[in-house]
């Protein structure tokens, strides 16, 4: 996998002048850029993030085309945070940021590092809180304004169901459950595939409603979306 300003140069021309205009457009501010910033290089994004993947022994998600693309969307947010730093005679983006997609990689996926059969796995569920009862969501908001504007963004960009699934995703990922999707995936009656499918359209459509609507925008540093 290619290290250094190489990938970059070896770029046809108007490539290379795509690459640096969407990049300027990014460390301007303009968050929508991030959009056909993925449409264009989101391949070699998602071949950097499949190495990743199998480092990890995470075949299962390597082979899921839906994860591997929110996969994608959640490098180029971390490429975005990013894009007034990078340097047009080094390294690619998606190489020079490599250490904080690593990161945010990581963050989404959780730390599991064998290859999941969601037949076969046994999970014991955690508890939702230390003492075996139930977070009050209500209770939270009111007393987290980051958490309060994540349910309302999910409110204005997704289903009810799908909210919900997120939600409790998300709530799970940060008690520490080293396997979230198998216990939504309990609850709901749904497969972990199909959780782990519909945390990442969540995330993706918050994404775009960050890009659209200047309220949002302050979910990007915000552990609820990125937990």
């Amino acid at each position: 996998m290619p290290v250094g300003p190489e990938e970059t140069r070896s770029m046809l021309p108007e490539t290379q002048h795509r690459l640096i205009a969407l990049m300027v457009a990014m460390s301007e501010g303009d968050q929508a850029a991030v959009f056909p910033f993925v449409e264009t290089f989101g391949a070699d994004i998602a071949r950097m993030i499949r190495h990743q993947l199998r480092g990890y022994g995470r075949l299962d998600l390597v082979r899921d085309d839906d994860e591997i693309a929110g996969l994608v969307h959640t490098a180029a947010f971390a490429i975005l945070d990013r894009a007034g730093s990078w340097d047009p005679a080094g390294a690619p983006p998606w190489v020079w940021a490599a250490n904080a997609i690593r990161a945010s990689v990581i963050v989404e996926i959780g730390h599991a590092r064998v290859d999941l059969d969601d037949e076969h796995f046994t999970h014991e569920p955690v508890a939702a809180d230390t003492s075996g009862g139930h977070l009050d969501l209500v209770e939270l908001a009111s007393n987290d304004p980051r958490f309060r504007l994540f349910r309302e963004a999910v409110a204005v960009a997704t289903s009810q169901r799908d909210g919900d699934v997120a939600e409790q995703y998300l709530i799970q990922q940060a008690l520490g459950d080293p396997s979230p999707s198998h216990t939504v995936a309990s609850e709901f009656g749904l497969s972990a595939a199909n959780v782990r499918q519909i945390v990442c359209r969540v995330r993706r459509r918050i994404r775009r409603l960050q890009a659209d609507d200047d309220r949002y925008r302050d979910l990007g540093q915000s552990g609820w979306l990125a937990a």
